[in-house]
């Protein structure tokens, strides 16, 4: 045990910062999308039942249907929430209704999120031999873009993002035949499904890993593995839309209330329509709901795509992530509620974020120099989120600025959100905060201190593997 301890130390300190990062703010007054979502979980788990009668005037997020309401949301976040409400249920643990949703938050978004930082760490290793520019870019996207904020709350984004990304990843690893073909292409079908089910703008890079499948998959005539596991989770969907809505194939949006969300969804397909380049650069620039603006260091994923592309093995792993970050920066851009209602950024993109900040690690293998940069804007970045996730991430939609409107005035108002540092140590806010800072520096300089050990995953001589 102690020395699975000290192999993988590095690994263990990371999932701990970031770990301690999502779950330090407890965010116990969840807005219209989080608890829509809550709702059905709440329904299923204590009535038997999926629709949201009981609860439905705690949001403005939900379906009407012949006199009932329904959430309107993808059903997988609600799906993986089951179990762990039903646990509580049976423990019969005597809490607020309010923990009881920080709780199935934290399992079911945080912790996966954690852990994903850790695959995707090691992931990086496979294409840079340095631990320091793996940890700093595992961080930048972690804590540095709108996963932060997203990883902690009740929505289905992030999830999807890792189902996606841990399936690039493995597609990545058949193409190298570094797992079997059959265990490999069960799980992209399986995850594949689940973050169908999950966010349904997901279904975009779906489609793409399915065609990367395809193409770098060894063993083809092993496809209909992909399709038996992947088909479950839309046959839930299927079954879920029929005892709801009398149809499989019509989906929450398709009768959201109310009328003004619907007038909404309404336009184009399902709120769809063509994309708008005054909106395209709202989303990418504008301090309203820029990703450049508020995550600074992804600009450098510019150069990133760059340096991917002159790395001629990795020209189809090129083409995934280019595609995916532009196709969903174009959905966003096309859809009526572009803005994403309460935030503090175009989550809609989310599901591609890990796709946009993967090629940033191939800059370093040619030109070092640009680190301290990049450890410049990492740390810009970091630090918006950060105050964003210390006050409130779903910041009201009529704040053109959000930062500068509505988290700074917050902050030096002294109004931070409940947090765990309140619970243990202090009620002052000064003292919670210097509580987080204080474990989160501990465990960077343990990090630090083992910088110079390498990536589990790098082998000798692979960084140039393949390079033509």
């Amino acid at each position: 045990m102690l020395i699975m301890l000290k192999k993988y130390q590095k690994e263990i300190l990371i999932f701990l910062v970031i770990f301690v990062s999502y779950t330090y703010f407890f965010h116990l007054a969840p807005h219209a999308n989080s608890l829509t979502r809550y709702n059905l979980v709440q329904a299923i788990v204590y009535e038997g039942r999926l629709t949201i009668d009981s609860y439905h005037q705690n949001t403005v997020d939900k379906s009407l249907y012949q006199g009932h309401y329904y959430s309107d949301k993808a059903i997988g976040t609600s799906l993986f929430a089951l179990l762990p409400c039903w646990l509580i249920k049976i423990s019969g643990l005597k809490v607020g209704i309010n923990f009881i949703y920080y709780l199935l938050r934290v399992i079911t978004v945080s912790l996966p999120s954690a852990l994903f930082a850790v695959i995707f760490y090691r992931f990086l290793g496979l294409f840079n031999h340095s631990s320091k520019y793996n940890v700093w870019l595992t961080f930048a996207l972690s804590l540095g873009t709108l996963c932060f904020p997203y990883s902690t709350l009740f929505y289905g984004h992030q999830q999807a993002a890792i189902l996606c990304f841990i399936s690039f990843i493995l597609i990545y690893l058949l193409k190298d035949n570094l797992i079997p073909s059959s265990l490999g292409t069960i799980l992209v079908g399986f995850f594949s499904g689940l973050a169908l089910i999950t966010e349904y703008t997901s279904a975009i890079i779906i489609m793409l890993l399915f065609i990367y499948l395809i193409i770098t998959l060894p063993e083809k005539k092993k496809l209909w593995l992909y399709f038996l596991f992947a088909l479950p989770s839309l046959i839930l969907l299927l079954i879920y839309n029929y005892l709801c809505f009398e149809n499989p194939f019509v989906l929450g949006y398709a009768n959201q209330a109310p009328e003004i969300a619907a007038e909404a969804m309404g336009r184009g397909f399902f709120g769809f329509s063509l994309p708008k380049l005054s909106i395209l650069y709202t989303i990418l620039f504008s301090s309203y709901r820029g990703v450049f603006y508020t995550s600074p260091v992804l600009l450098f994923s510019i150069l990133g795509f760059y340096y991917l592309y002159k790395e001629r093995h990795l020209r189809m792993e090129f083409y995934i992530c280019l595609i995916s970050t532009i196709t969903l920066f174009l959905l966003n851009s096309s859809f009526a509620a572009w803005h994403g209602g309460y935030g503090i950024g175009p989550r809609y993109v989310i599901p591609m974020l890990p796709f946009m900040a993967f090629p940033i690690i191939f800059i370093f293998n040619k030109n070092k120099h640009y680190f301290k940069l990049f450890l410049l804007l990492t740390c810009l970045s970091i630090f918006l989120m950060f105050i964003t996730v210390m006050i409130d991430p779903e910041v009201p939609q009529f704040f053109e600025h959000p930062i500068r409107d509505y988290i700074l005035p917050q902050i030096f108002n002294n109004h931070l959100d409940y947090n765990i540092g309140f619970f243990l140590f202090s009620k002052s806010n000064l003292v919670s905060i210097l509580s987080l800072f204080t474990i989160i520096s501990i465990l960077s300089i343990l990090i630090y201190k083992h910088s110079a050990v390498r990536c589990q995953l790098c082998q000798p001589g692979q960084e140039n593997k393949r390079e033509q």
